[in-house]
């Protein structure tokens, strides 16, 4: 539907601001089932007549607790193991990694990281996503300071987009 404005009846559950946007999470009724609208492509709301209660097994939290950004998924989480090194291990990016429940500290493999490079540990952070379209997209802006150590599927991915896009610059 990108690009036609359509009309829907939303019962909103609640709001979460991601990356400076604010966004509506409620039941369509168009669609069903429970959506998420960014605020910025409303064009209009129009109080409802009558009023409705949230339900009460509805938890905005657990909606996301899979999730890396506002994308969600109904799939079971898979567990992504990521190492950082030099100085995005330390600053910016890999401070959010530091904060994540399963991060470590860890000796430097010679297979994962170019020898001499003087950084003696890389930062190893666990996640557990059901949903890795944002996630990916961050973890490129670490650029050669970050590598997926498993799953195999995801670094078979993420090495088929990035020889992709190296192949631009041919």
């Amino acid at each position: 539907m990108a690009g036609r404005a359509v009309q829907d009846r939303v019962r909103p559950y609640g709001l979460v601001l991601h990356l400076d946007d604010l966004f509506v999470v409620g039941h369509s009724h168009r669609a069903g089932a429970i959506r998420i609208f960014k605020v910025s492509r409303i064009r209009a709301v129009k109080p409802a007549r009558r009023s409705f209660t949230r339900p009460r097994d509805f938890r905005l939290e657990e909606l996301f607790r899979s999730s890396f950004g506002i994308i969600r998924s109904a799939g079971k989480p898979t567990e992504i193991v990521v190492a950082v090194q030099g100085r995005s291990r330390r600053r910016g990016r890999g401070a959010d990694l530091a904060r994540q429940p399963e991060a470590r500290m860890a000796a430097r493999r010679s297979s994962l990281f170019e020898p001499g490079s003087g950084e003696p540990e890389a930062l190893i952070a666990t996640f557990r996503l059901s949903e890795v379209t944002e996630f990916k997209r961050w973890l490129k802006g670490f650029g050669d300071q970050a590598v997926v150590l498993k799953p195999a599927w995801l670094r078979r991915e993420l090495r088929a987009e990035l020889m992709a896009a190296a192949q631009q610059y041919e």
